[in-house]
């Protein structure tokens, strides 16, 4: 128990400076285990003096039994905030995931965020695919048809509300996005443009979100409160004519795209 107590200072005082959110970072949760693991003991011996009549026995069982009762207090808010945090940690990864994904057919800056050059990560990733390391392996063409699934009927995905024009050569597309099977907002949104040949071509990947409050009350379900999705393009990234939008949901687990409700036409 004393073990546990002054790992769990020592760990505090290092990381006085970095503020609360550091403080509740998940991770730092097993500094604390060891405490749970040593109360099993010493609830072992307090059944022991329990069993004696000693009055001076019977202080010092209360006042541990009240030591007890406050770290386990602690450690379940303790426990409960982790838990919140990995959750929000999980939907940042699986980000990080489809933007790992889309590495061969996005451009290199659209959302690797990186201080060197990112051709040693986009090898790395290649070879690894190509070995079988990555499930799903990575896609490799710009042709959404590739990686495109059909949705089921009775389930609602997403939809690809609105693109607007903000200047001669910028334009912002907006919607929403859910996987309805996981319960969960999508991992990434692919935009596509459609081509002379009538195929849909990626052009863009959005792993931002945004909140959208009425979703999550339509659903009733908090989960999706930042399905909501926003992204700015240029006009030189679509063909220079009347050319068809379409916004996909990107499922990391499996690798396929879900087409959203409506499409958007920009002349």
């Amino acid at each position: 128990m004393l073990y546990a107590i002054i790992s769990g200072a020592v760990t505090a005082l290092g990381r006085v400076g970095f503020g609360v959110g550091q403080a509740l970072a998940p991770r730092y949760t097993a500094f604390s285990l060891y405490l749970m693991v040593s109360l099993i003991y010493l609830l072992v011996i307090f059944c022991m003096v329990a069993s004696q009549n000693n009055t001076r026995k019977k202080l010092i069982k209360y006042n541990s039994l009240l030591l007890i009762t406050i770290f386990l207090v602690l450690h379940i808010n303790t426990i409960i905030n982790a838990i919140d945090r990995m959750s929000d940690r999980r939907v940042i990864l699986l980000q990080s995931k489809a933007c790992l994904l889309m590495i061969n057919v996005i451009q290199k800056d659209e959302c690797l965020v990186m201080k060197r050059s990112p051709e040693p990560l986009i090898n790395t990733a290649n070879i690894l695919d190509k070995l079988g390391f990555l499930q799903p392996g990575l896609v490799k063409s710009k042709n959404i048809e590739k990686i495109a699934e059909k949705p089921k009927l009775e389930l609602i995905y997403d939809y690809f509300d609105t693109v607007n024009q903000i200047d001669d050569q910028t334009y912002i597309a907006n919607g929403w996005a859910i996987l309805p099977e996981r319960g969960e907002v999508a991992d990434g949104v692919i935009l596509t443009y459609e081509n002379a040949k009538g195929e849909a071509i990626i052009f863009k990947l959005i792993n931002q979100k945004t909140p959208r409050p009425s979703v999550r009350e339509y659903f009733n379900n908090s989960t999706y409160l930042y399905s909501g999705w926003q992204k700015s393009f240029s006009a030189q990234e679509i063909p220079q004519e009347k050319v068809k939008l379409k916004a996909w949901a990107f499922n990391t687990e499996n690798g396929k795209a879900f087409l959203l409700n409506k499409t958007q036409i920009i002349n």
